[in-house]
């Protein structure tokens, strides 16, 4: 799926060979079809949560659940989501012209709400 491409993307983007990131990194190849269809509602989920945040305080206990959700996704499907790595994603997703585009498909403005709310969690 596009999914895949673009947190492998992400992954080289951000720490290229770094082996600490690819020797943490999920045998993501193994998974199956229906292993990616299950990974795309769990963040499907997540997204709509994020939009939902679009009025709320990002400093909010709301909130910072969300950023925990998305943070435990990563962790589970990709790679070891620290708290360094999860604030250099959160840049990275309204900075970076492609993950905007890209995060931006699954609602408008939303790749800035979860920038901005990894951003209020990682400082709390």
């Amino acid at each position: 799926g596009s999914m895949k491409g673009l947190y492998q993307r992400e992954t080289e983007i951000r720490w290229g060979n770094r082996n600490e990131y690819l020797e943490r990194d999920k045998e993501t190849s193994k998974y199956s079809k229906e292993d990616w269809g299950q990974i795309q509602r769990e963040a499907d989920d997540i997204y709509s949560a994020f939009l939902a945040l679009k009025d709320i305080d990002l400093s909010s206990e709301i909130a910072f659940q969300v950023v925990e959700r998305w943070q435990n996704h990563i962790s589970t499907y990709y790679y070891k989501c620290s708290e360094e790595v999860l604030v250099g994603l959160g840049r990275m997703y309204a900075g970076d012209e492609r993950f905007r585009e890209n995060i931006d498909k699954q609602g408008k403005g939303i790749a800035q709400i979860m920038s901005d709310a990894i951003k209020a969690y990682c400082s709390r």
